[in-house]
C-alpha cells in the first residue's frame, strides 16, 4: 500500500497502476519523480487522502478476485479469457503508453535523443500487437474452438491461411490412427 511518505518513482515501482493515477492528477512522472507524494500533492494543491484512496482503489481493482488457472478452463472459455483480459489491456494500455512516449519525446528529446527511437519502438509495437490481436481473434481462436467442438476431419478450415495447419493436423491425425491401429496387431 503505497504512502505518502513514499516517492512517485517509489510508487511506480512497486503498484504500476499508480501510473495512471497520478496522470489523472496531473502528477508530473518525469520531473516529480524523486519527490515525495506529499510533496507532489502539495505543489499542485492535491488531497493527499485523495490521491491515496485513489490508488488503493486502483491497487484493489488491479487485484480483482482469485486469479484464473488456465488449465481449469475448457477452450471456449480460455479463449474468453485471453480476449476480455489481455487483449483488452493492451487495447487500453498500448495506445495510453504511446501517447506518453510522444509527451515525452516532445518534451525531453532534446535532452535525451533517444525518447525518439523509444516513441517510434512502441508505436510499431502498438501497430504489430494490434495486428496481432486481429488475427487471433478473427482466424486462430475461431479455427481453435470449431477443432474444439467438431472433427477436423469433416469441417475444414474457412481461412486459406489455415490450410497448411489443417493439413498438418490431418496428417498427424491419421499417422496417429495408423500407429494406433499397428500396435494393436
Amino acid at each position: 500500500m503505497p504512502t505518502s511518505t513514499q516517492s512517485v518513482r517509489e510508487i511506480i515501482a512497486t503498484h504500476p497502476s499508480a501510473a495512471k493515477i497520478f496522470q489523472r492528477f496531473d502528477i508530473d512522472l518525469c520531473s516529480q519523480a524523486d519527490e515525495t507524494l506529499d510533496r507532489a500533492c502539495a505543489e499542485l494543491q492535491l488531497s493527499v487522502d485523495q490521491v491515496l484512496e485513489k490508488l488503493a482503489d486502483a491497487e484493489t481493482q488491479e487485484l480483482g478476485g482469485p486469479p484464473v488457472d488456465p488449465a481449469s478452463l475448457s477452450i471456449d472459455r480460455l479463449i474468453q479469457q485471453i480476449v476480455r483480459v489481455h487483449h483488452q489491456y493492451v487495447r487500453q494500455e498500448l495506445p495510453r503508453l504511446a501517447e506518453m512516449a510522444q509527451k515525452l519525446a516532445a518534451k525531453r528529446s532534446d535532452r535525451a535523443p533517444e525518447l525518439k527511437n523509444v516513441e517510434e519502438l512502441l508505436e510499431e509495437l502498438r501497430t504489430d500487437m494490434f495486428a496481432h490481436i486481429q488475427k487471433e481473434e478473427q482466424v486462430l481462436f475461431p479455427f481453435i474452438a470449431q477443432m474444439d467442438q467438431d472433427s477436423i476431419i469433416v469441417y475444414p478450415p474457412a481461412q486459406p491461411c489455415m490450410k497448411l495447419l489443417f493439413s498438418l493436423a490431418t496428417i498427424l491425425l491419421m499417422a496417429g490412427n495408423n500407429l494406433q491401429a499397428y500396435s494393436e496387431k
